[in-house]
């Protein structure tokens, strides 16, 4: 089931000020206050990050080898995010951790970040570390 934003300008009937319709959020995306009929938005949003990066052979593949830029990640998310989403970047950035957690587990033990010495600019790679 593809999960999509309406397109034809109109709001659902209580959906108002949300991100994506209730009914259109997966029914894993639900909070946990014991009612289980609202859905968690940002369960939502993690569930699109990690398949965002997962499902992406290019991410992957550089994630298990050189690493991958922490930006080159948050376009990745970004990307999968909504765009009635308020600040989609700051969001998408703020999964990127979340993300990988939940694709390799702790940090410094599943995966590391390094910089990458010619750019500055901060890299991810799956396994321990301490090689880079």
């Amino acid at each position: 089931m593809s999960i999509l934003p309406r397109t034809d300008g109109r709001e659902d009937a209580g959906a108002k000020g949300s991100e994506a319709p209730p009914d259109s959020t997966p029914e894993t995306a639900v909070d946990d206050s014991g009612n289980g009929d609202r859905p968690d938005l940002e369960v939502h949003y993690r569930q699109l990050a990690v398949k965002a990066v997962r499902e992406s052979r290019n991410i992957m593949k550089r994630l298990a080898g050189e690493g991958a830029a922490w930006g080159h990640l948050v376009r990745a998310i970004e990307k999968e995010l909504p765009d009635t989403l308020d600040n989609k970047n700051r969001k998408a950035y703020d999964l990127v951790r979340v993300t990988i957690v939940e694709l390799f587990g702790l940090e410094g033990e599943g995966w590391h970040t390094f910089k990458q010495a010619d750019t500055g600019r901060l890299y991810v790679r799956q396994g321990k570390g301490g090689d880079s």
